[in-house]
């Protein structure tokens, strides 16, 4: 039987392999794998360098890859914030017992491919003679292909011919695949079952792996990672993870530091774990253009990220929906820094906290021009943070649900809300955004809040004792509750309001009921109902009972829905030309034309 490795220069008599590329060629990476400029705070030579076919001998230097809450949060100049730096972690390295096969004797280091064409479950009769035949001169198995390329030294190709699938791993003895040498895995449609006995892929420290249109199902890892532990760097490209489990971390994957893990265009769907149904990542972790649904765990159903993880993870352009926590965070658990953007949480749950996304101690979570729609927890229905750093820039949240506080968002940690819509969310207290307990700090700027709905307290937001809340260029519109159904304010509380409407919020009667509490205000707001409020500070130039109309919610512009103001509306120019901010929350400039700005977060040009 033909050998099923092509050696370099000797394909068709010319100094080139069967693939046309020159000698030390490596496979160009697709047009789509080309990264944005957030690599360098992913450390993304390394990650170029890897899926190029590079072999990177040194770890990037890692006080290059920390960002800091600064960085992470840069947005207009006009929304300013806080610049505490991240962390940084010890990395731990763990060092495993290495299976005698894979110690034997190296060849020259020359790349090879290796050719897939028989789906059973066979090792390789002499791995390392750059042969891919398993005993008695059968195929090329998969699992021989894999002891091939790890004897083989270089980075090499695995190509599984089209069809030949599926692959049942069913020698439990020979355990999962070990990939213990750079290795560009191409699956072409082709499936990998696990059986629910085995864990698929294993990847070494320091070994560079990608693997791409492929089906990885039914992994069993003992203690973490379903499917795959990566302790490299790999890159997952339109491959599918399904029905993985494992007892402890990772249903799906579990990637460590110093590894790293890009998925890209990959679904990961109905994997189960207790800590990150579908991943978890204690490493540098970029997801792009994905969709984790169904998956589950007890913390972080969809993703769980570590407080560990030594760089700013991304996720980008991705779906994440369906997914249960049984305590907290059902779409994604953060304790790491973290940058979503472009991606939508979508009727997620979790038990206790944070439907959509729970933002823990160590968090700073930066989410930007992504939505958080139909998200339900007993607290926290959208979000959840706690103790963390929470910045919403052009989000929207909406028709989220919490049994308890937080419909749309519970914050008891640091919180920006930028250029956002809070809308149509319910719980019994705090509807909209709930902010309480010592930690809570609320910057809400260019924001609408409206009609959200709390059973008892606090239709749009609650301010809870001890907490700090500031307001400039907001609207709190058309919200609904038994008491305070614009804003409840604890007299515990300190709240600060410039420029912001509050208005036509309304008590289960229909009775105007805009603030409780004990408020100060910095002027130039109008209050429709004072009746139940304790007002200190200058309160220069507000406007009291003053009952006004303002147009539905709608996409007036911009990317979140905001309410028009009609003209003759008295917020208009009434604004403090000394504070108002320089740009409206659809973007458009304020103020407009020769007067003053606007009160509220719609400047009419």
């Amino acid at each position: 039987m033909s050998p099923r490795r092509v050696p370099r220069s000797v394909f068709h008599g010319q100094d080139r392999d069967r693939r046309g590329r020159e000698p030390g060629a490596r496979i160009a990476p697709p047009a789509e794998r080309v990264f944005s400029s957030l690599d360098e705070l992913f450390c993304g030579a390394r990650i170029n360098a890897s899926m190029s076919g590079a072999r990177v001998s040194t770890r990037p230097n890692r006080s290059r890859c920390h960002a800091t809450f600064a960085t992470a949060f840069a947005g207009p100049t006009d929304e300013h914030d806080m610049r505490r730096p991240i962390h940084r972690f010890k990395l731990l390295a763990p060092i495993l017992a290495v299976p005698a096969v894979l110690l034997a004797a190296a060849p020259e280091a020359h790349a090879a491919t290796f050719t897939v064409d028989d789906a059973t479950d066979a090792a390789d009769a002499v791995p390392g003679d750059g042969l891919c035949t398993t005993l008695g001169g059968g195929g090329c198995t998969l699992r021989a292909a894999v002891m091939e390329s790890n004897a083989w030294a270089g980075a090499d190709d695995i190509d599984i011919l089209a069809g030949v699938g599926p692959f049942e791993l069913n020698q439990v003895a020979l355990g999962d695949l070990h990939l213990t040498d750079d290795v560009d895995i191409s699956g072409n449609g082709n499936t990998i079952d696990g059986l629910g006995a085995l864990r698929i892929f294993h990847v070494w420290i320091g070994v560079s792996v990608d693997i791409s249109d492929i089906t990885l199902r039914n992994g069993a890892g003992p203690l973490v990672g379903g499917a795959i532990y990566n302790q490299g760097d790999l890159v997952l490209t339109s491959s599918t993870l399904t029905n993985n489990t494992t007892t402890t971390h990772g249903g799906a994957i579990k990637s460590i530091a110093p590894g790293s893990l890009v998925l890209d265009k990959c679904v990961v769907d109905n994997n189960t774990a207790v800590i990150g149904g579908g991943i978890y990542s204690s490493g540098s972790l970029k997801i792009i253009e994905s969709e984790i649904n169904l998956n589950s765990a007890s913390f972080g159903g969809g993703v769980y990220l570590s407080s560990t993880s030594p760089t700013l993870a991304s996720i980008t352009d991705t779906v994440i929906s369906s997914n249960h926590a049984d305590d907290r965070g059902g779409g994604v658990f953060n304790d790491a820094a973290l940058n979503i953007s472009t991606s939508r949480f979508e009727e997620n749950t979790a038990v206790n906290s944070g439907g959509g996304l729970y933002a823990y101690i160590s968090g700073t979570t930066d989410v930007f021009k992504s939505d958080f729609v139909g998200n339900a927890a007993d607290e926290g229905g959208g979000a959840f943070n706690l103790w963390g750093q929470l910045a919403l820039r052009r989000v929207n949240v909406e028709a989220n649900h919490a049994d308890s506080s937080g419909g749309g968002i519970n914050n008891q940690g640091q919180m920006r809300l930028f250029r956002s819509t809070v809308f149509d969310n319910d719980a019994i207290t705090g509807a909209g955004v709930y902010n309480h307990w010592f930690n809570a700090d609320l910057d809400v700027r260019n924001s609408t809040i409206s009609g959200n709905v709390a059973d008892t307290t606090g239709g749009g937001l609650l301010l809870g004792q001890n907490s700090l809340a500031t307001f400039n260029n907001t609207t709190v519109y058309d919200n609904t509750a038994a008491v305070g159904a614009g804003l409840w304010a604890s007299a515990l509380s300190t709240s600060t309001l410039t420029n912001t409407i509050i208005a036509t919020n309304l008590d289960y009667i229909g009775v105007a009921n805009d603030c409780v509490g004990t408020i100060v205000s910095d002027g130039y707001n109008l209050m429709q109902d004072v009746t139940s409020c304790t007002i200190g500070g200058l309160a220069t130039a507000d406007i009291y009972a003053t009952e006004i109309v303002l147009d539905p919610l709608a996409m007036n512009g911009g990317r979140t829905p905001t309410h028009a103001v009609p003209a003759g509306t008295p917020v208009l120019d009434a604004g403090d030309p000394t504070t108002c901010l320089n740009k409206d929350q659809r973007g458009a400039p304020r103020p407009a034309g020769a007067g003053d700005c606007d009160i509220g977060a719609y400047e009419l040009q």
